[in-house]
């Protein structure tokens, strides 16, 4: 069985959608794509910060077809149903691939037509949890949706310069300090907070809360989430998932659950 996760978030023809947070970032850029592919024509994978494009598993296809180096290299009419192409400004020394400006993701969303441009928006060297300096993350205007990642692997640890990429504002979102326990009303302020994860709003906003793998983390996702939906200051949110990115590229939808806290017209 297919994830339904393009149904549950409810991806529409000539859609941007930004991927910020931290704890599989990359991982659900290509689950998504992957998925986006077989309805989106053209589908795009492309990048507001930086990635490393990903290797091929031994004896599989590339993930992707083509890069393009700068955005007006894509034509929207070249590219084949059911392939993925990568556009971006280039690479830098450690083979990174940089990000696109505002104005090219304007650009390109003008050229969709009824695909789909799914970006990379935030950086987290690797650690799985992160503050948000001033100019993070760089979510360009033209995004529709956000997609908030958040690993619940972190829950009940406590904050360290090992787990966290800059702790500072984690503690400006939170007030947690090096050493406090990442406790879920921790994790509900990074979530919920104008400095936290959901820093740079779009009209939908939803969050993904991955490494679920066990039952005693699915309640814990859960518990999160309903936290969530009692809440006022949480009404910007879109939906909530819990899921297994790890299951879910096996088609193992166990521990997979969505909850959608909004209409589609933005009712609560």
């Amino acid at each position: 069985m297919k994830p339904p996760l393009l149904r549950d978030f409810a991806f529409a023809p000539g859609e941007v959608v930004s991927i910020v947070g931290c704890g599989g970032k990359t991982t659900l850029l290509w689950t998504l794509a992957s998925l986006a592919k077989e309805r989106f024509t053209p589908t795009l994978v492309g990048v507001s910060a930086k990635m490393f494009l990903p290797e091929a598993k031994k004896g599989a296809p590339r993930l992707y077809e083509t890069v393009h180096w700068t955005p007006d290299a894509w034509c929207p009419l070249c590219q084949r149903p059911g392939t993925l192409e990568v556009v971006c400004r280039g690479q830098n020394a450690q083979g990174k691939l940089l990000g696109l400006s505002p104005e090219d993701v304007a650009s390109l969303k003008a050229r969709l037509g009824q695909g789909l441009l799914l970006l990379e928006s935030d950086g987290s060297r690797g650690l799985p949890i992160k503050g948000w300096k001033d100019h993070e993350p760089p979510v360009p205007a033209a995004a529709d949706v956000v997609l908030g990642l958040l690993p619940i692997s972190v829950l009940g640890r406590r904050l360290s310069e090992d787990l966290a990429y800059y702790p500072e504002g984690i503690h400006a979102a939170t007030g947690l300090s090096l050493g406090d326990r990442l406790t879920e009303d921790a994790l509900v302020e990074l979530i919920l907070s104008p400095k936290g994860l959901f820093k740079e709003r779009r009209g939908r906003n939803l969050l993904l809360i991955n490494q679920v793998e066990s039952a005693t983390q699915e309640a814990a996702a859960h518990h999160l989430i309903q936290a969530l939906a009692d809440r006022p200051d949480a009404s910007f949110l879109y939906a909530a998932a819990r899921l297994s990115l790890k299951e879910i590229a096996h088609e193992d939808l166990r521990h997979y659950s969505c909850r959608r806290f909004l209409t589609p017209d933005g009712r609560r």
